[in-house]
């Protein structure tokens, strides 16, 4: 059964989640009662940065802007177990109701749709920000003047439901830009539409055609990793969405758990070969816990992350540790920006973390690519489906540089359509350390990636290529040569479970990527291996994944570099319960 309670002239209710939206409450300077319904003890209550609110001796609620430049409030509290959230805006002139004559507010309108995800253009940069799927308020992510919201998993169980957003410029009105959404997905309107003055009495119609806007417009960028600069600047996902936690947009935080087994008896607390990952056995252990914090406006950005846990300590920089990047940027021109300072790395297929990947472990190839770099990075985005960034780097991995030599790097992404993108990235660069070898060394590192997904199938390519001079092991004068691929896919079985598998193979002869060992036959020679994984992931919530995983390594037959119950192998067997949670 749905109650509706009518109070004045505003609608408040919010039975369940997709209950249809109410309009905003505007409030004067004063206290403000607001009028509700009664249905029992109130519990639970939350306000925005700037709302005061209190509770008479009736229980009667009552809300006053703070002195505070703000436009926008909400207050959250639950009675008789229901949630109720409500929309307040500081009360405002009638001559400020028509757009055309305030040239400073914030327009908003619908660009993109894909992927649970809708995108959209802001004409400014706006100062506040609300979004909503009915009267629930759901993460969005801002990047100047573009707006994307992540649409929650069960929004498309929903017959008929409303994005309702909010925005502030320059403390001046402004307009709701609102979007039907027919099973998750934008409907046509019948009429062009940009916004409802808050207070109006438009009234909005809507065709009843199931065409959706999705079918018309281009589709946005997906691109393969999440630690790529091409998901900096595009999505903006890490780390990440404004949370009704009260986490603020511009600060969020990660944590990763694990447990893992390995038959390969490296000893009690100690690191397994190819730390990267859950790196002990039959432990359990923090991959990493991340706090995030990123700005973003019109003409400077910049952003910081800070790591701590198994992953920081064997795989990170020494020098800085707990710095996982740190940098700022300034446009140059519409489509140029520059930024400085300390990056994850903007090669490879996979990204570093689990929570950027299919699978939990890392492939081998991906363990022994670049992590970060310290370098200036250009960034041309000539359109929606192209986009370019070039680096100037101290070194190969690693912040700090090993001699007076620069090297450069790329990185170039091209979006097929909503289910394929691919790209390319490079390093070249002699990053021998002066006062070990005088030998030149120079390193070119390539990585070409492909990605397909339509709707449940998710699918992963990606192959790794480097040369580099004066690196055989029996020649010291001839070049040598490094392959690695990898192939990973998905498959969703259910709203909260998929299962995932990847194959990955790695052959370094030489020894130069990964670490000269000598073979069974006393041979000195690089890995040769190739690998298997498969798992199963649950998402209970959008921002919570549990996943539990095998892997089977196995080595060049002489390459007996694994040791259990006192003999040597050359195969590695490894389960690893994951656990990750951002917000």
């Amino acid at each position: 059964m749905v109650f509706i309670f009518c109070i004045s002239v505003h609608l408040f209710s919010q039975i369940n989640p997709s209950y249809p939206f109410i309009n905003s409450i505007p409030i004067d300077s004063g206290w403000t009662k607001v009028e509700m319904p009664t249905l029992g003890k109130i519990s639970g209550i939350r306000v925005s940065a700037g709302l005061e609110y209190k509770q008479d001796p009736t229980g009667q609620l009552w809300v006053k802007a703070g002195n505070t430049p703000k436009q926008l409030f909400h207050i959250e509290f639950h009675s008789n177990g229901f949630p109720y959230l409500q929309i307040f805006t500081k009360s405002i002139s009638n001559s400020n109701l028509d757009s055309t004559l305030n040239k400073l507010s914030c327009t908003l309108s619908f660009e993109k749709f894909t992927d649970r995800k809708l995108y959209i253009t802001a004409n400014t940069v706006p100062d506040e920000l609300y979004a909503l799927w009915d009267n629930t308020m759901i993460p969005h992510r801002r990047s100047g003047k573009t707006i994307s919201i992540h649409l929650p998993a069960y929004v498309d169980t929903v017959e008929k439901s409303f994005i309702r957003l909010y925005a502030v410029k320059n403390q001046q009105v402004n307009k709701e830009l609102i979007i039907q959404l027919l099973n998750g997905k934008p409907t046509q309107m019948s009429e062009s539409f940009s916004g409802i003055a808050w207070g109006g009495t438009k009234e909005i119609k809507f065709q009843s055609s199931e065409k959706s806007l999705a079918d018309k417009v281009p589709e946005v960028v997906i691109t393969h990793i999440q630690n790529t600069p091409a998901v900096e600047i595009k999505d903006k996902i890490i780390e990440e969405d404004q949370k009704v936690s009260g986490l603020p947009s511009w600060i969020s935080v990660y944590a990763d758990a694990y447990y893992a087994l390995y038959n390969d008896s490296v000893g009690i607390n100690q690191d397994q070969k190819f730390p990267s990952i859950a790196p002990k056995s039959n432990s359990f252990g923090l991959n990493t816990v991340q706090i995030n914090f990123q700005y973003d406006a019109e003409k400077i950005r910049g952003a910081a992350s800070f790591h701590y846990g198994d992953y920081a300590r064997t795989n990170w920089s020494e020098t800085y540790n707990n710095i996982m990047e740190a940098h700022a940027g300034v446009r140059l021109t519409k489509k140029f920006w520059i930024d400085a300072g300390f990056f994850r790395t903007h090669i490879g297929t996979e990204g570093l973390l689990p929570r950027e990947n299919i699978c939990s472990s890392t492939a081998i190839a991906t363990y022994h690519e670049p992590a970060m770099v310290s370098a200036f990075r250009l960034n041309y985005i000539p359109s929606d489906k192209w986009m370019f960034y070039f680096y100037l780097m101290n070194s190969y991995n690693g912040f700090v540089d090993n001699n007076n030599k620069k090297s450069i790097g790329m990185l170039a992404t091209y979006v097929m359509n909503e289910h394929i993108n691919f790209g390319y990235s490079n390093y070249l660069g002699d990053d021998t350390p002066e006062e070990a070898d005088s030998i030149s060394h120079f390193r070119i590192y390539q990585n070409v990636f492909f990605n397909y997904q339509l709707e449940k199938l998710k699918l992963q390519l990606g192959v790794d290529f480097c040369v580099q001079k004066n690196s055989d092991l029996i020649d010291a004068k001839k070049s040598a040569s490094m392959f690695s691929g990898v192939a990973t896919g998905s498959y969703t079985l259910g709203k909260m479970i998929s299962v995932y598998s990847r194959f990955e193979y790695f052959t370094d002869p030489n020894a130069f990527v990964s670490s000269p060992i000598t073979d069974a036959s006393g041979k000195l020679t690089g890995y040769k291996l190739w690998g298997v994984t498969a798992g199963i992931e649950l998402r209970p919530l959008d921002k919570l994944f549990i996943r539990f995983e095998g892997r089977q390594l196995e080595m060049d037959a002489d390459q007996q570099i694994f040791l259990w119950n006192g003999k040597t192998k050359s195969t590695r067997s490894e389960l690893i319960l994951n656990m990750g949670i951002i917000f």
